[in-house]
């Protein structure tokens, strides 16, 4: 784990691109993350701490829930250590001046800390996705996988200038949900495993069709 408090030389910069080329790095909420690495020239396909969450639980968050933050979907890091660890993190440093010349010792400790919860909750996910596949025999890994690529695809294309209507596609996701909450409940009627905190590809479709 690296925390910089005071400007970096271009030439650390290319010492860290050349360490995480060809590794798979965790962050949480990684779309923050990876546009500062490509502005860095570091183009990486990063893991997400709230895609795998989705990807295990099925999780919906719907705007105001009281881990959705008010933000649509949005999952802070706060909000998953409960919902995964079981733990309250102190997020008192958030407000802290973080454009001073010299951060202090709580602050970096502050920081340090937001990348060691976040790797506890990646390891606590990624032990749930395994044995959720073993037990419900769904690929759960390839339902992620699928999410972690498409999110950099979005990312990319809108680097290139692709826009993306963020209140229309809420906006559809509200009219179609009633349907696909109807529709889960009745796959969960057809098979146990069909649940919609274990849907995560067409395999579980495929196999439950393949039965009838």
């Amino acid at each position: 784990m690296v925390v910089f408090d005071r400007p970096v030389p271009a030439r650390a910069l290319v010492v860290l691109a050349n360490f995480l080329r060809g590794r798979r790095v965790v962050a949480h909420n990684a779309r923050f993350e990876s546009s500062w690495l490509r502005q860095a020239g570091i183009d990486l396909v990063l893991d997400d701490t709230v895609l795998l969450f989705s990807a295990v639980r099925g999780t919906r968050l719907p705007k105001g829930t009281k881990y959705s933050g008010g933000g649509g979907g949005r999952v802070s890091l706060a909000a998953l250590a409960a919902m995964v660890l079981n733990e309250t993190l102190d997020k008192s440093e958030q407000v802290s001046d973080w454009a001073a010349p010299t951060l202090s010792a709580s602050q970096l400790a502050y920081a340090l800390n937001d990348p060691i919860v976040t790797h506890r909750i990646w390891e606590a996910l990624r032990a749930e996705l395994h044995r959720k596949r073993k037990q419900h025999g769904v690929d759960i890994v390839a339902g992620y996988e699928d999410m972690r690529f498409s999110a950099a695809m979005a990312h990319s294309m809108e680097r290139a200038g692709i826009g993306f209507d963020v209140a229309a596609h809420q906006a559809w996701i509200t009219r179609k949900q009633e349907p696909v909450t109807a529709i889960e409940a009745y796959l969960a009627t057809c098979d146990p495993a069909l649940s919609p905190a274990c849907i995560a590809s067409r395999v579980q479709l495929d196999r439950l069709f393949r039965q009838s």
